[in-house]
């Protein structure tokens, strides 16, 4: 039971990343225009350039379901991200009316699992997992891909899916999995993530959608997440309240 619950920590992780928020500046972009006039919608659309250059830490609530691994389960907790390599997570998953408690630290290179009060060996996969959490929550911030040299974005263009009409970019890092955003065209918003994914030793396709925008705080944020693996549904979540930081203390970031 154990290893199952560690599995599903990490179906939730995949969605903890949502927010926006950045301490950059997003005037510096060399990108071609395609490129750039859906990212500045987007951020527009997420909460303009001042919102999001003054705010690079969060704190999010969510609860949900999920559907993995033979295993049906929910959860609630809370997590917290600052750019550009902190974040915990708190959550509490209940399996056959049991709960068990987990902790997930990322402190800059170092990880940490606590399970029920016990450390636990943050083995590479582990540790893997997390960190390109953490990687997706700053991609999905928008900003540093306008001023990150380290990125290299292209066009995939506009896409139908179902009603929506998209615009689609991949995101491309030097020994990392590339990471596809997919922006509404006539609101801006960014509705879905695409990427692979390893787990168990396998490739999948990992694909979240968000949904109901809505204002929080002075930033527009999806409510609804929904994600997917090889076209399964592994989870349903959903937003239940967020606070925003300037900068937050180290000892925020401790198991």
């Amino acid at each position: 039971m154990i290893a199952k619950i560690k599995a599903l920590c990490f179906v939730v992780l995949t969605v903890v990343s949502v927010s926006n928020g950045n301490s950059l500046n997003a005037q510096n972009s060399t990108l071609p225009e395609p490129i750039l006039a859906v990212l500045n919608k987007a951020i527009e659309a997420h909460g303009g350039y001042t919102k999001l250059s003054t705010h690079r830490a969060d704190r999010v609530k969510m609860k949900g379901a999920i559907q993995f691994a033979g295993v049906d389960a929910t959860f609630k907790g809370e997590t917290t991200v600052q750019l550009p390599d902190q974040m915990k997570t708190i959550q509490e998953i209940t399996v056959k009316g049991k709960s068990f408690n987990v902790i997930q630290v990322l402190d800059k290179d170092k990880v940490l699992v606590n399970l029920n009060g016990q450390p636990q060996k943050a083995e590479e996969p582990v540790a893997i997992q997390i960190k390109e959490t953490m990687r997706l929550a700053k991609i999905i911030r928008l900003v540093p891909l306008l001023t990150g040299k380290e990125f290299e974005v292209t066009d995939l263009g506009l896409i139908k899916a179902g009603e929506l009409n998209l615009h689609g970019i991949k995101v491309k890092e030097v020994s990392k999995p590339d990471i596809l955003l997919f922006f509404d065209r006539q609101t801006g918003f960014l509705v879905k993530t695409e990427q692979i994914r390893e787990f168990e030793n396998k490739k999948v396709v990992q694909e979240d959608y968000f949904s109901d925008f809505r204002d929080l705080g002075g930033f527009k944020r999806p409510v609804k997440i929904q994600s997917f693996r090889n076209g399964k549904k592994i989870l349903d979540a959903e937003l239940v309240e967020v606070r925003y930081f300037e900068n937050l203390p180290s000892s925020d970031f401790k198991p």
